[in-house]
């Protein structure tokens, strides 16, 4: 299954998809689409189940940390498949970065070519092997990039070799759902001539022979038959949390859980540890492959680069491939569109030294409230996602009113859209 965008929508579907939340998701805090990232002390299926359920009406995409979850299945990933596709958010699997290769300094390591083979199987299956299997079930992932030269990125092994994987992780998932849902036909009557000596066989055996056939019936039908497309089994929404109707009856789309993409970490332009190059060449890797990259992880807070309107004037636009391509600014070419993710800092969280959610009031005695547009939140979670975002838009618009607009977090610069989306850690 070819897991990019169709050429009429330029980028990737989960940043198409990002924007269409913004539009039509009304429990989001302010209209930001706003980041969750769990805490280390949730480490097991039941807590992060619970986490996604009290907070999946009002955030865009989930961090899943599958790496530090002791009892993690396959089972987890369905059922964390199943909330974001009830309540309409998307999946990253950030416990890993699938490419280590490069040192301190943003400088890719010297290998041979047999080396470098080596490498890039190994973050292949970092990617769709062992326990997490992370592109069968998570539409997001994390990367350095691979530091290629900047006007060379037909050099670049590591983001084909993750979208091929990407792609082939995809249809072997679909496969195996076919499979699972075809495997009952067979077992209850014979299609041909063969067929049917091999059932008469199996009547001429011992009982003991069919018993044991019945029970490898039944296990086949225990595995989940829809596997990542339909309704599973889903945790009730805590009492804490206000009965909120899924993403259909409420108008939000379901998220493409078969699209796949990449964030590359982007270091700060006043990171001293980093070459300035290497910055440079991590964004050129993103505008040469926006089918497959998202965009960028910034180490710099969120209210400082959603300022930002200089993120890409360290590349001319002649160096960068993608400048003169088929994109254009009016509304029949929209433009591409690449994603910042960057975190609010913990301090917002916080007042008068308190968690936010031991704080029902504001100072003036009144309740924290987001606009009229928005769902009210009635659990503590949810009501301090909603103070912080509102605390770091005051801080980043220097004023104590809180601009309301969905559309602020989204800016263009240099023909491309830039989606700033704030990262929150809920401990």
């Amino acid at each position: 299954m070819d897991t990019t965008t169709p050429p009429s929508l330029p980028g990737n579907r989960i940043n198409v998809y990002l924007q269409t939340l913004i539009k039509v998701k009304k429990g989001l805090p302010f209209g930001q689409p706003v980041c969750v990232s769990p805490s280390h002390t949730i480490n097991t299926t039941e807590g992060l189940l619970h986490l996604a359920a009290l907070i999946g009406p009002h955030i865009a995409i989930l961090q899943v940390h599958a790496d530090i979850i002791d009892d993690w299945s396959y089972e987890t990933a369905c059922q964390l498949t199943s909330l974001s596709q009830k309540y309409g958010f998307l999946l990253w699997e950030s416990s890993r970065l699938l490419n280590a290769s490069i040192d301190v300094i943003g400088r890719i390591q010297m290998e041979t070519r047999e080396m470098r083979n080596e490498m890039m199987d190994l973050i292949r299956k970092t990617y769709t092997r062992g326990i997490v299997k992370t592109a069968s079930w998570s539409p997001m992932a994390s990367a350095w990039s691979s530091g290629v030269p900047i006007n060379n990125q037909e050099a670049d092994l590591l983001i084909p070799t993750l979208r091929t994987a990407a792609r082939e992780a995809v249809s072997h998932t679909l496969k195996t759902i076919q499979t699972e849902i075809t495997t009952e036909r067979p077992l209850c009557r014979p299609e041909s001539g063969a067929s049917a000596d091999e059932n008469a066989a199996v009547s001429a055996r011992k009982q003991s022979t069919i018993s044991l056939t019945q029970t490898i019936t039944q296990h086949t039908e225990d595995v989940p038959q829809d596997s990542l497309e339909e309704k599973r089994r889903v945790p009730s929404i805590p009492e804490c949390g206000e009965s909120t109707p899924c993403s259909a009856e409420a108008g939000i789309p379901p998220p493409p859980i078969y699209a796949r993409g990449l964030v590359l970490v982007l270091p700060s332009m006043t990171q001293t540890l980093f070459k300035p190059e290497y910055r440079r060449t991590s964004i050129a890797a993103a505008r040469a492959n926006q089918d497959f990259v998202l965009g960028f992880i910034s180490p710099d807070p969120w209210q400082v680069t959603s300022k930002k309107e200089d993120m890409f004037e360290d590349i001319p636009d002649e160096d960068d491939d993608t400048a003169p391509g088929p994109y254009s600014t009016n509304e029949e070419n929209p433009l591409p569109c690449l994603s910042v993710y960057s975190i609010i800092p913990y301090q917002l969280g916080v007042m008068d030294g308190k968690i936010i959610d031991e704080v029902e009031e504001d100072e003036d005695g009144k309740a924290v409230a987001p606009s009229p547009s928005q769902v009210e939140p009635n659990n503590p979670i949810a009501r301090r996602i909603f103070y912080i975002v509102e605390q770091a838009l005051k801080s980043r618009d220097g004023t104590d009113e809180v601009n309301t607009n969905p559309y602020t977090n989204t800016k263009v610069m240099n023909g491309r859209k830039l989606l700033h989306c704030p990262i929150i850690a809920i401990p």
